[in-house]
Parts: C-alpha cells; sequence; structure tokens
C-alpha cells in the first residue's frame, strides 16, 4: 500500500543531486536517521503516475540567523536523480509505502 509522502512545492536540477523536490522532511523522532533509498510513485498533476528510485540524505543547510531552530537546519532532502526536471511538476504527488514515511514528519 502507498500513502502520500509530499506534494511538489518546487523541484532544482542541481548537478551534484539531480532533481531535488521541496519541501523537504524531517527525520522522525522516533528512530535514528540514516540516509537511505527506496522507490517512491510520482503522480504528476497532468500526467501518468511513474516509479522512480528516490534518495533521502540528511542534509545541514548554513542559516546564518543564530535563533533558526535545529530543525531547519537539519532536513532531509529528497532527490529524484537523473530525471527531466518536466517529468516532476509543481503539483506533484509522491506515494511511498509505509515503512519510508514512517521515517519522517513533515517539517513546517
Amino acid at each position: 500500500m502507498k500513502v502520500e509522502l509530499l506534494i511538489v512545492e518546487d523541484v532544482f536540477d542541481l548537478v551534484s543531486q539531480g532533481l531535488v523536490c521541496a519541501p523537504h522532511l524531517q527525520p522522525s523522532p522516533e528512530m535514528p536517521f540514516k540516509n537511505f533509498s527506496a522507490v517512491v510513485s510520482v503522480h504528476p498533476p497532468d500526467g501518468p503516475a511513474f516509479d522512480v528510485s528516490a534518495w533521502f540524505n540528511l542534509t545541514h543547510f548554513n542559516i546564518p540567523d543564530v535563533t533558526a531552530p535545529l530543525q531547519k537546519r537539519w532536513q532531509v532532502v529528497t532527490s529524484l536523480g537523473r530525471i527531466p526536471k518536466e517529468s516532476v511538476p509543481v503539483g506533484s504527488v509522491i506515494l511511498c509505502d509505509i515503512e519510508t514515511k514512517a521515517r519522517f514528519s513533515l517539517f513546517k
């Protein structure tokens, strides 16, 4: 069974990571986080759904504001590899299995 992981608000095509989706995720406080990959389903608003391998990497963001919370400084970045940016338009829904979803809490 697949569940919603996130709704894409923006995508970035980065040379070092491939296609990166926002919003970023927060690791679940119930378990230690290790970078991992999993197959996810991408459901674009105006196109057919497709499966792709996603990489989930805990990443440090250099935020100059010293009062910024730890959750803003450490976020999990979702990378979909070297697929075309137009394959994942804003509004796409990314689904994953329940075990993958349990590793995260969406950062607000």
